[in-house]
C-alpha cells in the first residue's frame, strides 16, 4: 500500500491477545494503524496455541497472515530482552520502551546502549526515567518519541448501557479495576484502596448501606480467590459493601462497568501510562489515583484527584526489573481524605474533559507521521 507515493507496509510484533497492558496495546495500536490506512503485518510473541480460535476481529486475523519483506520498518512492542533479536533486522527498528519506576533496569541500559532504532514511550514518566538511566544522553536526541497509550471512544464513553443502575440503598460507588500478582508489594496498590475506604467510610449504621467498593481483578495477573484470601490475612476485608469479582469483561462490558460506578480508583505506586484511569475518565468518571507515574500527563484537577505519598525502593518481580528503580507509596490518610471529597462532591467530567483523552487512532496518526514523513 502506499500513501502519496511512499510505501506504508510497516511490522508490529507483539501478542495482542489477552487482558495485559502489552495485549491491549498491541491489539489497539495495531487495528488503530490499519485504520489509518497502513498495511500491517502482525508478528505473533509468546504465543504457542491456535490464535484463529482466539481472535476473531478480521483486519486482525488479516494482519497476522501477512508476510511483508524485513526492509519495511518494525515495531516492537514487548521488554527491551526481546528486541535483541531484532539487533540485525535491516529495516528502521522501533521499540516501544513501558517502565513504571523511577530508573531503567541495568539489564535493559545494556540493551540499549547498543539499539540502533528509535525508541517510543508513552509519557513523560517514562521518557524521565529513561534519560535519567542511560550515561549516554545525546545518543537519544531526535530518537525518542511520545507515543501515547488511548482508548477507543467508541466504545469508552459517557453515553451506553450500564452494568447496574442507581439505587436508593447504594448511591455512591468506588471501583477499581487492576491487578494484585504481588500482593502488598503490587504495583496497583489494591490494599492500600481498601484501607483508605474502610477509614474513610467506617462500618456503622449511619453509611453501612451509602457506599459500596468494586473490586475488579484482572485474571492475567491474579485470581479473586488468591485476593480474598490475602486480603483476609491482613484483616482488611470482612465488610459486605466491598465487592470482587475477576469476571472475564469484554472491552464493552468494561465500558458498562466505569459507567455503573461514581468514581475510580486506582492508588498505583507508579503507572507507565495507566490505561484504566483513562478509559474511567472517557466514560465520565472522575478518579482518584497517586501523582507519580505516567498518568499525571492527563489527570489533573479538573478530571480528578492526585495524591500523594512517600518515595520507597520499588519491590516487585520479577527483581531484576525493578532493583534499580523506586515509585511512590500513597499516604492512606490522603487518599482517605479524597475519596470523602470526592464523594460529597463528586468532580464533574464534562465532553471537553472527554476530549482531551487520547485515542488509539491519535497515537497511529502520530506514529504515521513519524515513520514515514519524519524528515
Amino acid at each position: 500500500m502506499k500513501l502519496n507515493g511512499i510505501n506504508t507496509k510497516i511490522k508490529i510484533v507483539g501478542n495482542p491477545i489477552g487482558t495485559s497492558g502489552y495485549a491491549i496495546h498491541t491489539r489497539n495500536l495495531t487495528k488503530a494503524m490499519i485504520k489509518e490506512g497502513i498495511d500491517i503485518q502482525l508478528d505473533l510473541i509468546n504465543f504457542n496455541s491456535d490464535w484463529s480460535k482466539l481472535i476473531g476481529d478480521n483486519n486482525l486475523r488479516a494482519a497476522i497472515e501477512k508476510n511483508h519483506p524485513d526492509t519495511v520498518p518494525v515495531i516492537l512492542i514487548m521488554t527491551p530482552e526481546n528486541w535483541e533479536f531484532y539487533s540485525g533486522y535491516p529495516g528502521k527498528k522501533y521499540g516501544f520502551l513501558v517502565f513504571e519506576g523511577s530508573k531503567l533496569p541495568f539489564t535493559w541500559i545494556k540493551i540499549l546502549e547498543k539499539w540502533e532504532g528509535d525508541i517510543f514511550v508513552p509519557s513523560w514518566h517514562v521518557l524521565n526515567a529513561l534519560i535519567d538511566s542511560l550515561p549516554n544522553k545525546n545518543k537519544w536526541k531526535n530518537k525518542v518519541w511520545i507515543i501515547p497509550h488511548g482508548v477507543d471512544k467508541e466504545i469508552f464513553k459517557p453515553e451506553g448501557e450500564k452494568m447496574f443502575e442507581k439505587s436508593k440503598f447504594v448511591p455512591f460507588r468506588f471501583l477499581f479495576v487492576g491487578g494484585w500478582s504481588q500482593g502488598i508489594k503490587d504495583r496497583k496498590s489494591l490494599d492500600i484502596a481498601i484501607k483508605a475506604f474502610l477509614k474513610a467510610f467506617p462500618l456503622n449504621q449511619n453509611n453501612t448501606h451509602s457506599v459500596e467498593f468494586i473490586i475488579k481483578i484482572n485474571k492475567a495477573y491474579c485470581p479473586k480467590e488468591k485476593v480474598i484470601n490475602d486480603l483476609a490475612d491482613m484483616g482488611i476485608i470482612g465488610d459486605n459493601r466491598i465487592k470482587i469479582t475477576d469476571d472475564e469483561l469484554t472491552e464493552k462490558e468494561l465500558a458498562k462497568l466505569y459507567r455503573s460506578c461514581d468514581c475510580f480508583v486506582m492508588p498505583s505506586k507508579a503507572e507507565a501510562y495507566g490505561i484504566p484511569l483513562a478509559e474511567a475518565v472517557a466514560c465520565g468518571i472522575p478518579v482518584i489515583t497517586s501523582n507519580y507515574g505516567g498518568q499525571t500527563d492527563y489527570i489533573n484537577k479538573t478530571n480528578g484527584i492526585l495524591v500523594g505519598g512517600k518515595m520507597i525502593k520499588a519491590e516487585s518481580e520479577p527483581k531484576f526489573y525493578y532493583h534499580n528503580a523506586e515509585w511512590l507509596e500513597v499516604d492512606v490518610d490522603k487518599l482517605a481524605n479524597a475519596m470523602k471529597k470526592m464523594f460529597k462532591k463528586p468532580i464533574k467530567i464534562t465532553a471537553n474533559k472527554i476530549k482531551k483523552i487520547n485515542t488509539w487512532d491519535k497515537s497511529a496518526k502520530y506514529l504515521k507521521l513519524i515513520i514515514f514523513d519524519k524528515k
